[in-house]
C-alpha cells in the first residue's frame, strides 16, 4: 500500500471528469481489475454541518455500504446499513444479454419488496423508458426520453416525459470533439432557460473547471478540480455568488495492490473551521474483494 498525502499543489495538475462510456459497472465506477464486492464503512465527522472540534465527539459510522458486482463487471446488488448493521434499503439489477440493466428491485429493509422499475434503451445505450412498479405490478410512475444526436453519434437533445406524455423538461448539450460536454442547458417546458452550466478539461480529458449558471445568465457557483495520477480527486474548490471566501476540500488516499482505494479521507477547509483547524470531515474505509479463478479473495 502507498500512502498518498496530498497538498495544495497537487491543484496544479491537470484533471477533472468526463463521461465513462463504460461497458460494465467496473468502468463507471473506476474500479481496477475483477472486483467481486466492495464494502464501504463511512465516517462522519459532521455534527449539524460543521466538524466536530477535536476532542469533543468521537466520529460516529454514517453507514455502510456494500457493492456486489458479476464476474463481467455488472452491479448486481447494492446495500446499504445503519451504523449498527441493520439493512435500510436493498437494490437487486438485472442485466441483459448487452449488459445493459434492465430491471431493478428495491426492497426496504432486506426482504420487502417497495418497487420494481424496468428499463428500454435505445441503439446508443441510453435509457428510451423507466417504469415504476408496485410489488403487485401496478405501473405507479414512468419517465420516457426523446434524445437527438449528432453526426458523430453524441447525445446534443433529451426531452423528458411523464407517463402521460407531458412533457416535463429538455436538455440541451454541447459536446467537444472528445465527446466531453462542455454545455447543458436546462429548460421548462415552455422552453424558458431555468439554469445552464459549461465545463472546462484538462489536457488528459478530465474536467478541471465547472461554472453554474441562473436563469438569467448570472453565475451561481464555480467549482475547480484537480487530481492524482491515479485520476481520482484531491482537490475541490467550490465559488459561490455572495460569499466572500470559497470552500476548500482536499482529499487523501490509501490504495491496495490493484490501485483502488481502500481508504479515502476529506478535509474541508471553509472558513467557517478555520478557527478549529484542519481536520477530517469524512472518512470512507473501503475492504474490496477480487474474482481469481472464481473464487473471491480479498484486497491486500
Amino acid at each position: 500500500m502507498r500512502l498518498l498525502q496530498i497538498s495544495i499543489l497537487v491543484f496544479l495538475l491537470q484533471a477533472g471528469n468526463t463521461f465513462s462510456g463504460s461497458a460494465n459497472n467496473w468502468e463507471s465506477m473506476h474500479l481496477k481489475g475483477h472486483v467481486a464486492q466492495t464494502i464501504m464503512t463511512v465516517i462522519d465527522h459532521m455534527v449539524d454541518n460543521a466538524v466536530t472540534p477535536p476532542g469533543e465527539n468521537a466520529p460516529k459510522i454514517k453507514y455502510k455500504q456494500i457493492n456486489r458486482f458479476s464476474p463481467e463487471g455488472f452491479l448486481i446488488e447494492s446495500t446499504r446499513m445503519d451504523a449498527d448493521g441493520t439493512v435500510q434499503n436493498r437494490t437487486v439489477n438485472e442485466h441483459g444479454e448487452n449488459g445493459l440493466r434492465i430491471a431493478s428491485t428495491q426492497y426496504k429493509g432486506n426482504d420487502e419488496i417497495t418497487s420494481i422499475t424496468k428499463y428500454t434503451y435505445d441503439e446508443h445505450g441510453n435509457v428510451l423508458q423507466d417504469s415504476k412498479y408496485d410489488p403487485e405490478g401496478k405501473i405507479i410512475g414512468q419517465t420516457n426520453y426523446e434524445r437527438i444526436y449528432d453526426e458523430r453519434g453524441y447525445e446534443i437533445q433529451k426531452k423528458l416525459y411523464d407517463m402521460n406524455g407531458k412533457l416535463i423538461h429538455l436538455e440541451g448539450y454541447v459536446n467537444d470533439n472528445d465527446g466531453r460536454r462542455i454545455l447543458t442547458v436546462y429548460k421548462d417546458a415552455e422552453g424558458n432557460i431555468t439554469g445552464k452550466w459549461d465545463a472546462v478539461y484538462g489536457d488528459n480529458g478530465l474536467r478541471t473547471e465547472r461554472t453554474d449558471y441562473a436563469s438569467d445568465g448570472t453565475v451561481e457557483s464555480k467549482y475547480l478540480n484537480a487530481y492524482d495520477y491515479k485520476q481520482n480527486p484531491v482537490l475541490h474548490v467550490q465559488y459561490n455568488t455572495g460569499s466572500i471566501n470559497p470552500n476548500w476540500q482536499t482529499t487523501s488516499y490509501v490504495y491496495d495492490e490493484q490501485d483502488n482505494w481502500i481508504e479515502r479521507i476529506q478535509y474541508n477547509f471553509s472558513s467557517t473551521i478555520a478557527a478549529s483547524g484542519i481536520e477530517p470531515y469524512r472518512e470512507y474505509h473501503r475492504e474490496i474483494e477480487y474474482y481469481t479463478e472464481d473464487v473471491a479473495v480479498k484486497s491486500k
